[in-house]
């Protein structure tokens, strides 16, 4: 059909990434390639500033890993956009949310002073 994209296999078949099927292979593939690829990780803590602000340290990176354990409500944005606020996304308590990002001073929080915010980063 003209119009379908497909991608090849490393045998050079063609296989449409539509199907359900090649859609598992192409993740798992994806997944394999990212973890050999990935040269390092690390980890920062922030602690939100007098003003209930904070931004991750200059880390480049390819995925950051956001976590927090605070009682209180702990929002994330991007700094591209501003300092974070409380119209910013709701991190959930004790969860992980994976944020693609590039460097981890991207990411502004914003909550209640001296709380912290746990970033498992890798590249």
């Amino acid at each position: 059909m003209q119009g379908d994209v497909y991608l090849s296999n490393d045998k050079g078949v063609r296989i449409n990434p539509a199907l359900e099927e090649n859609q598992v292979l192409i993740v798992n593939e994806l997944a394999e390639s990212t973890a050999k690829n990935s040269l390092s990780f690390g980890t920062e803590q922030v602690t939100l500033d007098g003003g209930g602000l904070a931004v991750g340290g200059n880390q480049v990176c390819r995925t950051a890993l956001v976590t927090h354990t605070n009682s209180n409500a702990t929002y994330v944005g991007n700094t591209a956009d501003g300092d974070a606020d409380a119209t910013s996304f709701l991190l959930p308590a004790d969860e992980i949310v994976p944020i693609p990002i590039r460097n981890t001073d991207k990411l502004s929080f914003f909550g209640t002073v001296a709380d912290t915010v746990h970033i498992l980063w890798r590249d």
